[in-house]
């Protein structure tokens, strides 16, 4: 049996795969295909916003089964997830989804706690949503952010975005907001 954070007996494909994820690199920061080693930092961005967002993913497992999607959706869809370093150590996670029953594609990004504060999200967003606007060429682009994450609407006023509250009514779901980044469609 493997376990998580052991190799799979396929493992020479792996190098392949993930030579065909784009690397972003800022003055700080790069931007490269995640790694099974980089599972235990989003446990940790889990567990850091309380037990109710575990509970909701579905603890562990559902922690597991969004660290899959997040890589999945690179062959699915062309553009995916990207685990954030700043050469030593995994700080997060930014990137780009398009899960079954969203309007749009969504530019996400997640930080671990000891990352928050020091403008890493702003400048891996920012990174990640350039490649978005000029490989990927998606339609639109907008983040789905809770009312009470200051931190989160914060960044995407850095990035350029706004409240797009149109899309908010037409999402039909309370207590999110929909914020538009301009200047990523075709």
């Amino acid at each position: 049996m493997t376990y998580w954070h052991e190799q799979p007996p396929a493992h020479h494909v792996l190098p392949a795969l993930a030579a065909e994820i784009p690397i972003l690199a800022t003055a700080r920061l790069t931007l490269r295909a995640p790694v099974l080693d980089d599972f235990p930092h989003l446990v940790a961005i889990d567990a850091s916003v309380g037990d109710a967002s575990l509970r909701t993913r579905g603890g562990r497992n559902g922690t597991w089964s969004d660290f899959m999607q997040m890589t999945a959706t690179w062959l699915l869809r062309g553009h995916g997830w990207w685990t954030v370093s700043d050469g030593n150590a995994a700080l997060g996670f930014v990137g780009v989804g398009f899960e079954p029953g969203d309007r749009e594609p969504e530019l996400g990004y997640l930080f671990t706690p000891a990352a928050r504060g020091q403008g890493f999200a702003t400048e891996a967003a920012t990174a990640a949503r350039d490649w978005v606007r000029d490989m990927a060429r998606l339609p639109s682009l907008v983040s789905y952010i809770s009312d009470d994450n200051t931190a989160s609407q914060n960044v995407a006023r850095k990035l350029g975005a706004s409240r797009d509250r149109a899309a908010e009514t037409a999402l039909d779901e309370t207590g999110v907001q929909v914020w538009r980044h301009l200047g990523t469609g075709v």
